[in-house]
């Protein structure tokens, strides 16, 4: 009888749950269509969604009273709190991550949100244990482009979604578009990119090749919406970068990379490839690719031992493949990132550069 009572109170719960999301999504949906002026756009797929949400909000606060979701709120029910809560209704434009778990977890935020205009950034194997297979993250990632007000949609040029276009070729935009000259380093980036039939230069200190893409998308956006050529140097020049993504700090007389919020292989092999531009030692601070396979980490770690002196591993999930495939460096294993600040007092010197890889620091 009690256990019997246990699974009835359980069920109610779930139950009055549910049905206060339900609440929540509508309230936030009313208020959507409330704002006749509000334009949105929403933005998918695997790598980049965060920073260009913040590169297009730090490009285009210019020129409208612009909103975007907090942090990393990708969830309908996540999106639908913040909206409720902080979406202030003489926002003129709102810009929103969509993330997904399962099918349809798209299609119900575009739902929600009936987006003016879509973003798909580069898709990839990230959460592949949810998908089962890249088919299946590619149909949910095209659901975004269902929304029903939907006017222009941007995606990267490796996605190959043509058959989830459903008709709506005309309203697609690939990116990043013809781009040369790039130019990488510990002090910034450069590009070149075929803008207006003649080639364009943009410089930043936004770290990483990778972030070529997002930028020249952000550029893309932009012109879209009738910024000056001029104005999108100047502001792509003046970028800040995003926190735990590339972000360099001088602290302790020691160089820190933090990319603690960057998880996938593309991203974190090219954060090693930048910190093997500095001349001095360096230390990596780590718990390897989470959630992947055997085949990148093993990548991810023939990249370290070729650039690394000393490997922090924290945590168990890849410590046997590390301890496997990495020789040269010298190797220390956390279990307990408590113990994380005092290890790299004592291992590490003036001058040292730290890369903090999918791993964010504990100071900061």
């Amino acid at each position: 009888m009690y256990l019997l009572l246990i699974a009835l109170v359980h069920t109610a719960y779930i139950a009055l749950e549910s049905l206060i999301s339900k609440g929540y999504v509508r309230l936030a949906k009313d208020k959507l269509r409330r704002m006749k002026d509000l334009q949105i756009i929403a933005i998918t797929g695997s790598f980049g969604k965060t920073s260009v949400k913040n590169y297009l909000y730090q490009m285009l606060q210019s020129r409208y009273k612009i909103y975007s979701s907090l942090g990393s709120v990708n969830t309908l029910l996540g999106l639908s709190q913040d909206i409720n809560n902080n979406l202030e209704e003489s926002a003129t434009l709102y810009i929103a991550e969509a993330g997904a778990r399962q099918k349809g977890d798209i299609k119900a935020i575009s739902k929600l949100l009936a987006h003016h205009y879509a973003i798909i950034t580069e898709i990839g194997n990230q959460h592949i244990e949810y998908f089962k297979n890249i088919d299946n993250i590619y149909q949910t990632k095209a659901e975004i482009l269902q929304s029903s007000r939907l006017i222009r949609a941007f995606c990267h040029e490796n996605n190959p979604l043509e058959p989830f276009y459903g008709g709506i070729e005309n309203r697609i935009q690939p990116y990043p578009g013809q781009v040369r000259s790039v130019v990488a380093n510990l002090e910034g980036t450069s590009f070149e990119l075929f803008l207006d039939n003649k080639w364009t230069p943009f410089e930043t200190k936004i770290l990483g090749a990778f972030n070529v893409d997002n930028i020249a998308l952000a550029v893309l956006v932009g012109r879209y919406f009738e910024l000056a050529t001029e104005q999108l140097q100047r502001l792509v020049s003046k970028l800040k970068p995003v926190p735990h993504r590339l972000h360099p700090l001088h602290l302790n007389d020691k160089f820190i990379i933090d990319d603690g919020f960057n998880g996938n292989l593309k991203g974190m092999l090219e954060s090693v490839r930048l910190a093997s531009l500095y001349p001095g030692r360096k230390v990596i601070v780590t718990p390897g690719l989470v959630e992947s396979d055997t085949e990148s980490n093993i990548t991810l770690a023939q990249a370290i031992e070729e650039v690394f002196d000393i490997v922090v591993v924290t945590g168990e999930l890849n410590a046997e493949l590390f301890t496997k495939h990495l020789n040269r460096p010298q190797k220390v294993f956390l279990q307990d990132k408590s113990q994380l600040e005092q290890v790299l007092q004592t291992i590490t010197f003036a001058k040292d550069l730290i890369l903090f890889a999918n791993d964010a620091p504990n100071y900061i």
